[in-house]
């Protein structure tokens, strides 16, 4: 069961989930992770499409999924709403899309350079804890 505090940031090009195994939570509707998933093939973007999700447990674990535009501004609203999850949040670990290509001496600095997943980094960095990338190192996309 999920018993950590997830912050999972994807940019919208890679929030579709072809496979996953059964996780125990429940969206605010009372769905399940389980059940909101969909194939690739079967998704189409509309207005309605949502880009965030945030999962609970009933042992009071959760995930929250942010999805975000590649962006290198720092005036960008989705850094500010962001820092204000990750704040409301307090995860105890981080995923981020894309390879760990670390991070800047400072917010602005990060988020120009390595854009959203680097924000992520650098936060997780600053907090002390542990980040992981949902993608396969660069090297084994190619092997």
């Amino acid at each position: 069961m999920l018993k950590n505090k997830l912050l999972l940031m994807l940019t919208v090009a890679t929030t579709i989930l072809a496979n996953a195994s059964v996780v125990i939570a429940q969206a605010p509707d009372g769905a399940t992770c389980e059940e909101k998933l969909i194939s690739y093939l079967q998704w189409k973007e509309t207005p309605a499409t949502e880009w965030s999700l945030q999962l609970n447990t009933k042992n009071g674990g959760n995930l929250q999924y942010i999805g975000a535009a590649h962006s290198d501004d720092t005036a960008h609203a989705q850094f500010r709403n962001i820092r204000q999850a990750w704040e409301a949040q307090k995860p105890t670990i981080a995923f981020f899309e894309g390879p760990d290509r670390g991070t800047a001496s400072s917010e602005a600095e990060t988020i120009k350079k390595f854009g959203e997943s680097g924000y992520v980094r650098y936060l997780a960095k600053a907090a002390g804890i542990k980040t992981q990338s949902l993608e396969p190192s660069p090297q084994d996309e190619v092997n």
